[in-house]
């Protein structure tokens, strides 16, 4: 048993302000901040630990509810999708760029530098797109496994995570990572084997 068993779970706060259910919501340590978006198309930026409000965002992905939302910490930015529609604004309330897609969204996710944003469609295609445009960079088609409900990366950014509509987590990298891997793995066999030899 640890200490936690039967330490109670407590709300420390709540944020305020939407006048609509509260339809996504993101959270940023980085930057102590929580954006929310709501049901009328307006999303909220918060103080995580103080609960004061930063900023109110209006239409921030046009005119629809945005349902899945990404802190983008080191560009300052929140990309916001609802529907096929998907937008990045800076925290300072400045839409920065914005696309229609293909397939209505269903999940976000960004690699620490964010340089690019991945996107998972309803459609099963997982899109690249770089951060600063919206431009799409590279599509892998994962409609085998169903769409990509959830994304995250690993620690190093060398993996992405997809959990997928059809009960599976679907591991994808880059090439170039996976050749620097295995470059580091047989750099340690032959380090290794000399060690031993000598």
């Amino acid at each position: 048993p640890s200490d936690f068993d039967d330490a109670p779970l407590l709300c420390s706060h709540a944020l305020f302000g939407h006048g609509a259910a509260v339809t996504a919501v993101a959270y940023s340590a980085t930057l102590d901040c929580v954006v929310s978006a709501d049901a009328e198309g307006t999303a909220l930026i918060h103080a995580a630990r103080s609960g004061r409000r930063i900023r109110r965002l209006e239409d921030v992905a046009g005119g629809a509810p945005a349902t899945v939302l990404a802190i983008l910490d080191a560009d300052v930015c929140v990309a916001c999708a609802a529907a096929t529609e998907l937008a990045v604004w800076s925290l300072n309330g400045d839409r920065r760029a914005t696309a229609t897609l293909d397939a209505p969204l269903k999940s976000l996710a960004a690699p620490s530098a964010n340089t690019v944003l991945v996107c998972g469609g309803a459609d099963g295609v997982l899109s690249v797109r770089r951060t600063f445009d919206l431009a799409l960079v590279h599509a892998v088609d994962l409609s085998a496994h169903g769409a990509p409900l959830f994304l995250a990366f690993g620690a190093d950014d060398r993996h992405l995570l997809a959990a997928t509509a059809g009960g599976r987590v679907v591991v994808c990298s880059d090439p170039k990572s996976r050749l620097l891997q295995l470059d580091a793995a047989l750099s340690n066999t032959v380090i290794g084997l000399d060690a031993g030899l000598f």
